[in-house]
């Protein structure tokens, strides 16, 4: 209990720095097209990231979880984790860093020339801090295997707490750009600091290539999650054709929701993992469903509370959103509704980080890509329908929808599942 709220606590505070950065490069240059610019040109980094780190830990976390008392048998693993790494981000990094001028029109059609040219620019200094990002996820688990966890997201919170300042003094000076630097600078700063606290591991490329058992638990989830996890480029190309600023708005309504379901996945999810992977191991499901189910009742008892908040302390977040960040009421009234329509997400985007958890934990990593491949696709229809209705706000309202039909199916799919193994039992 008082671990978790150790990493509550570094988490949010770490997550709060992160959307103060952001909302101070928009208190600073505005809503418009050049914030339209920057935010887009993350969209394939984010998401390239996203698919490669989530494909990695998934698959890396339950090994390392096995393995905490045995440090020598640890290192190795982590050289061979972080050679995969190295292979699978830097391949990414050279292709769409040297293709970046072609993919990026098409993905942005909305966009004025000047923009797009923009966009391009930001995209290879986010491009080069996916790549770094992705190696330091490996040792983030590598640090969370071992149960030192605080040390971890501290490291982050530090960093994090620097580049705000520097937001603070550069951005208002060079713009943009400076943002893209000190966006960079943060990741490679963790990135050293952490190989430093796990002793300099190894990068073993060779055996990473290797690996096969690992490579056939990952092949699935790169595949599924290619298609299912570019959902904001998805957003962001119907947000091209949509008002200037709209983007923006959106952008800064899912980082608030990330941030917060983060702080929640990585102070009760993170801390869970490794428990319901040793259950699990142990044949003990019947445990492991109780912590699974207990676990998302309160995920979904939070979010009510959240978006209920929202709702009856409307003006007065409006006013302090209005004052604090340069917004004009329409803008923070837009925001503020885009937070609350986005609330489906933020209920299945952790629970379902927990009960994902233990698909992996079984070995099975196909099941959650399938479902995960047909919440996206109906999630592309009511995207298309609900925008032509909505506008940006139809966006995230049809996200929220999808991502509560997936955790339906997860649960679902997962007590069937269960159910046979107690039966074969």
């Amino acid at each position: 209990m008082r671990r978790g709220a150790y990493l509550a606590i570094v988490t949010a505070a770490q997550l709060l720095v992160q959307m103060l950065m952001q909302l101070l490069i928009v208190k600073f240059v505005g809503v418009g097209a050049n914030t339209d610019a920057y935010l887009a040109a993350q969209a394939v980094p984010t998401v390239v990231g996203a698919i490669l780190i989530g494909a990695l830990q998934s698959v890396w976390l339950p090994r390392f979880s096995l393995l905490t008392k045995e440090d020598n048998k640890l290192r190795l693993e982590l050289g061979t984790a972080n050679g995969q790494s190295a292979l699978l981000g830097g391949a990414l990094l050279v292709f769409l860093g040297t293709t970046v001028s072609i993919w990026l029109p098409i993905l942005f059609p909305g966009f004025t020339p000047k923009q797009h040219h923009e966009a391009i620019f930001y995209s290879i200094f986010l491009l080069c801090t996916f790549a770094v990002a992705t190696q330091s996820s490996i040792l983030l688990i590598a640090l969370r295997a071992q149960e030192r966890y605080f040390i971890g997201e501290a490291v982050a919170l530090a960093a994090t707490l620097v580049a705000l300042c520097m937001v603070y003094v550069l951005v208002p000076r060079w713009g943009l750009a400076a943002a893209a630097w000190i966006t960079l600078g943060r990741v490679v700063t963790i990135y050293v600091i952490q190989l430093h606290l796990a002793e300099w591991p190894p990068i073993f490329v060779k055996d990473g290539l290797r690996d096969r058992n690992s490579w056939k638990l990952m092949r699935p989830l790169l595949l599924g999650a290619s298609i299912y996890k570019t959902s904001p480029v998805v957003d962001r190309y119907w947000g091209s054709l949509a008002d200037a600023g709209a983007i923006t708005l959106l952008s800064l309504a899912q980082l608030f929701i990330t941030a917060f379901a983060t702080v929640l996945e990585r102070s009760a999810v993170v801390p869970l993992a490794p428990r319901m992977s040793r259950l699990i191991d142990a044949g003990r499901y019947r445990e492991a469903r109780y912590l699974y189910i207990r676990f998302t009742l309160s995920i979904l008892l939070i979010t009510v509370a959240v978006v209920s908040a929202a709702y009856f302390g409307a003006d007065a977040i409006v006013l302090v959103i209005s004052r604090a960040f340069s917004l004009n009421a329409d803008d923070s009234v837009r925001l503020l509704t885009l937070i609350a329509a986005l609330g489906g997400f933020l209920f299945a985007s952790v629970a379902g980080a927990a009960i994902v958890h233990v698909f992996y934990s079984m070995g099975d990593t196909h099941t959650p890509v399938y479902i995960g491949v047909i919440g996206f696709s109906v999630g592309l229809l009511l995207k298309w329908a609900f925008f032509h209705s909505y506008g940006v706000l139809g966006l995230a309202a049809a996200t929220s929808t999808y991502f509560v039909m997936n955790i339906l199916l997860f649960l679902v799919t997962l007590e069937l599942k269960i159910s046979r193994l107690e039966i074969k039992r």
